[in-house]
């Protein structure tokens, strides 16, 4: 099978790293600090639920689905602070926790209320800790520029097969 044709391996799926033009131009030299955030896959199907899997490192789903049905939750202090309870609030109707250890998945549903909109849902649930996690790195050389130099070292290897070898050597 086509490289362009196989799905990524375990290993490649877990999270993601986003890398904005902004946060590029703002990443330091070599070896100075700089603060990763490292997200989830967020995913509105076509039913209107939002799917939350591939947990980034240090994140505890179980929490995280804990944390957002709290979220969901009706708070006394809400009429005393409306605008921050609109704020706070997430439009849940469900939270489901979907993680199967014999598929070593974990993948929380939420299914929002009617009416509400799951693409803003999402947004709200991108600005969750524990959907997403931060990671302190000091980089030797500029990530850019780390970047184009594997690209180049590895261009000509089946990257897949090597990281599905790399996930399976280290289960």
């Amino acid at each position: 099978m086509p490289l362009s044709q196989r799905p990524p391996p375990p290993a490649a799926r877990r999270f993601r790293v986003n890398l904005d033009r902004d946060c590029r131009a703002r990443l330091p030299g070599p070896g100075r600090p700089t603060v990763l955030r490292l997200q989830a896959r967020l995913t509105v199907g076509d039913d209107g639920r939002v799917v939350i899997e591939n947990f980034p490192p240090n994140a505890n789903p179980d929490r995280t689905a804990a944390h957002v049905a709290d979220r969901a939750r009706p708070r006394d202090w809400a009429t005393r602070y409306p605008a921050l309870y609109r704020h706070a609030l997430l439009l849940l109707q469900d939270v489901r926790d979907e993680s199967s250890s014999a598929r070593d998945t974990d993948r929380i549903v939420c299914v929002p209320q009617p009416g509400a909109s799951p693409h803003e849902l999402r947004d709200l649930l991108m600005d969750m800790y524990g959907v997403y996690t931060m990671v302190d790195v000091a980089l030797p050389r500029p990530l850019a520029a780390m970047l184009r130099g594997w690209v180049r070292a590895h261009q000509s290897e089946d990257l897949l097969a090597s990281l599905a070898a790399l996930d399976d050597a280290i289960r």
